[in-house]
């Protein structure tokens, strides 16, 4: 195991990005992280190998070419495959405008992007705190937000990929469902004509994730800019998405967007 780690000089505590650190490296069989309840986002690009990245209920293989986002206030746990150990770039940083950059790139709550090309972003911006050390609190921001407009980039071109019909089929009906509890499998089968798991294997082929990966997204999404944009109470909010229970709504919500719906309502 060999890393090349940039550490920076003290930065004023309340700073809205703090990069704790940054760099590369070279894994073997043995590399193991995990944390919980972490106030940390890790951004990773793999440069080659594969490994598994977990956090919460979500569980992916991160391969050469990916890219993998963990988000503050997770329970999380990734490492290398032994057999074919990870080289990656990363970024360990903390801070409410990472929040609000992704965010306004449309990025939160995706954890995961296959085939993503931003191998350049991440060295270039490695490149420019390495030579700029003394000057992080400056150099950061601007670092992250060329990776994240980056990967923004090239998750928009991936969801302009053409899909099939069966897969545009199933994401319509998932697309009712918003502010409704989910569908069940029989509906989603019944909406192509095939078996539940065959629906299952065809959306996760087009779009990565699961039908119900996807819907909780779509609900996530929809509560963020009901919450910036309304006054409806956290209550009315959860049940108009379909869920039943406020605290389960609030929890599942902090789970996936590192804070709680009355926090993000308050720019936290």
């Amino acid at each position: 195991m060999k890393e090349d780690i940039i550490t920076f000089p003290p930065q004023t505590p309340d700073n809205p990005l703090i990069l704790q650190m940054a760099g590369t490296s070279w894994c073997d069989g043995s590399y193991r992280i995990a944390r919980t309840d972490s106030p940390i986002y890790v951004f990773e690009y793999v440069v080659k190998g594969s490994g598994y990245c977990r956090i919460g209920d979500n569980c992916f293989h991160p391969a050469a070419g990916d890219v993998y986002i963990v988000p503050p206030g997770s329970n999380h746990e990734y490492g290398s495959s032994a057999a074919d150990p990870w080289t990656k770039l990363w970024f360990n940083l903390e801070g409410p405008l990472v929040g609000s950059l992704l965010s306004a790139c449309q990025l939160t709550g995706i954890y995961h992007l296959k085939n993503c090309p931003v191998r350049k972003a991440f060295e270039d911006g490695l490149a420019e705190l390495r030579a700029n050390r003394s000057d992080v609190e400056n150099i950061a921001p601007h670092v992250i937000l060329e990776i994240i407009i980056s990967i923004r980039r090239e998750h928009n071109a991936a969801l302009r990929q053409p899909y099939s019909g069966d897969g545009l089929a199933l994401r319509e009906v998932i697309e009712r469902h918003i502010f409704k509890p989910s569908p069940a499998l029989d509906e989603l089968s019944a909406a192509i004509r095939r078996s539940p798991s065959q629906a299952i294997r065809i959306f996760q082929r087009d779009f990565g994730i699961t039908p119900y990966q996807y819907l909780l997204r779509r609900k996530m999404e929809t509560a963020r800019m009901l919450l910036k944009n309304s006054v409806k109470p956290v209550k009315e909010i959860a049940c108009e998405l379909g869920f039943s229970d406020e605290y389960y709504f609030s929890n599942i919500f902090k789970k996936k967007n590192g804070v709680s719906p009355q926090k993000f309502r308050k720019g936290g």
